[in-house]
């Protein structure tokens, strides 16, 4: 039941997100809604982070809900990245740490993360990119939910 109501918040972020915020003049989608897979200690949690152009910066609004990895911490403190490459095969380091303001808020059935990337939405689709949540260096730095920018 749980899952289903998590899913379910993500969904209806995801259509929200969507609806809220206008083409801008060339056509272009100003938000993009990137789904978030789970790890491989975290299997049956569901997120998905959107992400709004704002100029030469981009807004990751991250939706998580469902099982952290046991031994997390309950108010985890969480990661965000944008690593070059795909899900499947990233770069070394990431292209972009989200963390200089770390704002998670605890929602019912599952936490609400709020990030700025320092590269525009439309840097971000036209390069070869993938967004990380982690866990704290406490908690293991554990990849938690992983998906791929398009």
């Amino acid at each position: 039941m749980k899952m289903k109501t998590g899913l379910l918040y993500v969904t209806l972020a995801g259509i929200l997100s969507a609806c809220a915020t206008p083409n801008d003049d060339s056509g272009a989608s100003r938000t993009l809604n990137v789904p978030l897979r789970p790890g491989q200690q975290n299997i049956g949690a569901v997120a998905q982070a959107t992400l709004v152009a704002r100029g030469e910066v981009t807004d990751v609004r991250i939706f998580l809900s469902g099982p952290l990895p046991l031994g997390v911490s309950r108010m985890p403190q969480l990661f965000t990245f944008i690593y070059p490459g795909s899900c499947a095969s990233q770069g070394p380091q990431p292209a972009f740490e989200l963390n200089s303001t770390v704002t998670s808020f605890a929602e019912i059935g599952g936490w609400r993360l709020i990030r700025t990337a320092a590269a525009s939405l439309e840097a971000l689709r036209s390069g070869n990119y993938s967004i990380v949540v982690r866990t704290s260096p406490q908690d293991r730095n554990i990849d938690i939910f992983c998906g791929d920018i398009h």
